[in-house]
C-alpha cells in the first residue's frame, strides 16, 4: 500500500511544481545593459562622482550615464535624459558632469560641469 501511494503522490504533485515555479519568475524591468569594459571606467570615474555629486545637490536617479570611448580616452557623462542632442549648455533636473579617464592607467585626466 505505501509502496503505491508515494509514486501517486508524486504523479498528483506534478502540476504543482509549474506553479510554485511560475509565483516566483516576475517580470524585470532592464535598467541598463553594457558591456564588461564599461564597468571598468565607472568604476574609475566612481570617486570623482561621488565628490562632486556633494558640491551640488542632485539625483543620480535622475541622470542619463554615457560612456564615449575616444583614442586615448574614455569620457563619462552624466546628464539629463530627453534632452536634445542640439540643445547647448546645461538644462534638466541633473547636473551635467563629464569626467575623461586615460585609457593607460585609468586616472582621472579632468573633470568639469557641463556649462
Amino acid at each position: 500500500m505505501v509502496r503505491v501511494t508515494i509514486p501517486i503522490l508524486l504523479l498528483a504533485s506534478v502540476p504543482l511544481w509549474g506553479i510554485a515555479s511560475q509565483s516566483q519568475s516576475s517580470p524585470r524591468d532592464v535598467i541598463a545593459e553594457l558591456p564588461g569594459s564599461g564597468l571598468r571606467w565607472l568604476y574609475a570615474a566612481e570617486g570623482e562622482i561621488k565628490s562632486r555629486i556633494t558640491d551640488r545637490n542632485f539625483d543620480l536617479n535622475k541622470c542619463k550615464v554615457s560612456i564615449i570611448e575616444e583614442e586615448v580616452s574614455v569620457v563619462v557623462l552624466l546628464t539629463t535624459p530627453g534632452l536634445p542632442k542640439t540643445l547647448r549648455g546645461h538644462a534638466g533636473d541633473c547636473a551635467g558632469l563629464e569626467i575623461e579617464i586615460r585609457k593607460a592607467d585609468a586616472k582621472v585626466v579632468r573633470s568639469n560641469y557641463i556649462k
